[in-house]
Order: C-alpha cells, then sequence, then structure tokens
C-alpha cells in the first residue's frame, strides 16, 4: 500500500499516535488487523511473527459481548479451531467437526470472532480464518500449545507426500 494511503487510515483510527513508520503496517493484512483490533496496544510490532502473536494473545484473552449478548471468552473458539486444523490437515473445517463441545459460550465466541471478521464462513457449515497466514499461524499456536502433538503431525504430513510443508515445522 502508499504510505500516503496508510498513514491517512493511521491518523484517521488513531489520531494521537505515531503508527505510519511501521513498515508491516502497508500490508493490506496487517493495515486492517491493527485497524480493527489494535486500539489497546501500546505498541504495534513491525515483525509478523509478533504481530500475530499480539493479536492471538488479545484474541485468545477477549471477553467480549457479541451483538446478540452475553460476555464470552474467545479462547475455546480459536482451540477448537486450530486443533481442528490440525487434526484435519486443513484450513477449512466444518462446525461439526471441531473438537470441543458446541456449548452456547463457544458458538458465541465463533459467531464473535466472525463479526470481528478474524474468522469466516465459507460454506453453509464451514468456518476458516480470513487469511492463509491467519489459519498457519492458528495451526502453529494449537502445536506449540500442545507439543506432544509435532511429531504425529509431521508424520501425517510426511506421509501424505507434503515434504515442504513438514519441513518447514520441523
Amino acid at each position: 500500500l502508499a504510505q500516503a494511503t496508510v498513514q491517512r487510515a493511521l491518523e484517521a483510527r488513531f489520531p494521537r499516535r505515531n503508527l505510519h513508520a511501521n513498515p508491516l503496517l502497508r500490508r493490506a493484512l496487517f493495515l486492517d488487523l491493527c485497524l480493527t483490533h489494535g486500539e489497546r496496544w501500546g505498541t504495534v510490532p513491525d515483525d509478523d511473527l509478533l504481530f500475530l502473536g499480539q493479536l492471538w494473545r488479545d484474541l485468545a484473552n477477549d471477553q467480549r459481548q457479541p451483538s446478540r449478548g452475553g460476555l464470552v471468552s474467545n479462547r475455546a473458539a480459536l482451540g477448537a479451531v486450530a486443533d481442528a486444523q490440525i487434526e484435519l490437515s486443513r484450513f477449512e473445517v466444518s462446525w461439526k467437526e471441531l473438537v470441543v463441545p458446541l456449548s452456547a459460550d463457544v458458538v458465541a465466541a465463533l459467531n464473535a470472532l466472525i463479526e470481528a471478521r478474524i474468522l469466516r464462513r465459507t460454506a453453509a457449515d464451514n468456518v476458516r480464518f480470513t487469511h492463509d497466514l491467519l489459519d498457519a499461524f492458528s495451526m502453529a499456536e494449537g502445536l506449540f500449545a500442545a507439543p506432544r502433538r509435532v511429531d504425529a503431525f509431521l508424520q501425517e504430513l510426511s506421509e501424505d507426500g507434503m515434504w515442504s510443508v513438514a519441513a518447514t515445522y520441523a
């Protein structure tokens, strides 16, 4: 994105903050995520992994009130999507494939994440993150949360002929 475009968007959303020098925000995904989720951040990381880690922590710890009411935590919903993505080795998963009971709180959190444009519905019964980078980060976070699953995940990838993906995680 053009520097002037980034600067206008940031000044409109954060008039008292000097964020326009952050080179990461010239990428549309990061600018959008910063504009929609970065209001509480003291600083905005200029490294993509640090940025995504900050976003993930904020989302996991966030207790929000979706438009349909009720205070819910996103942690179980984020974990359920990540676990299903790892288990199935794909980004798009059916709500039925989520590995947690779909309690009213988890469903409310999933819907809140859809409203927040972190998740999106891809078909009547499927969900995934709104960008491949968020999907990949979700899977990596899920593997870091349960290191015992890494070897099994890499073995499955290698058996499926996905050596380049397995080498990335190894």
